[in-house]
């Protein structure tokens, strides 16, 4: 008999990641977001996870909460990454890249209740999947000098 898996569902992971994919699809589209549950209902359908109604909820609220920061805090983000990315600018960098790098600074700088070393852990887990293979140094590298700088601020 097979065993059930007991491992619980990650679901800052999840709403980490939902919250990369919706600050993604902003930047390319300019940031016309109209169809925001139109986004939400996409997450939900093609989650790998089996999701409950109280799930769903918590990783909304969580990734809701990384999606405002993040846009509220948008241009001092982008100057913190844009400080020590050396010989970049945030324009030239992989939309992936940026959009990664701001979720990580916007939890480093602002979320006291997010360990910054599992913030840096996580966004290179989700580099992993979506980025390229230099973008995991280019992130922990990026990130590590924020938290170094704003990390217990």
């Amino acid at each position: 008999m097979a065993k059930k898996s007991t491992a619980p569902i990650p679901l800052r992971r999840i709403a980490r990641e939902w919250s990369f994919q919706y600050l993604y699809q902003a930047d390319i589209s300019g940031g016309e977001t109209d169809e925001i549950d139109w986004f939400w209902d996409q997450c939900i359908e093609n989650c790998t996870h089996k999701l409950g109604n109280r799930e769903i909820k918590k990783i909304r609220r969580l990734a809701d909460r990384f999606i405002e920061g993040v846009t509220e805090h948008m241009v001092e983000i982008d100057e913190i990454i844009t400080e020590f990315a050396t010989n970049w600018t945030i324009e030239r960098m992989a939309v992936v890249d940026r959009n990664i790098l701001r979720l990580g600074t916007y939890e480093i700088k602002y979320c006291d209740d997010i360990p910054p070393q599992v913030t840096i852990n996580e966004a290179i887990e989700i580099v992993k999947g979506f980025g390229s293979e230099d973008s995991k140094s280019f992130i922990n590298g990026i990130l590590d000098k924020v938290f170094t700088t704003y990390g217990s601020a």
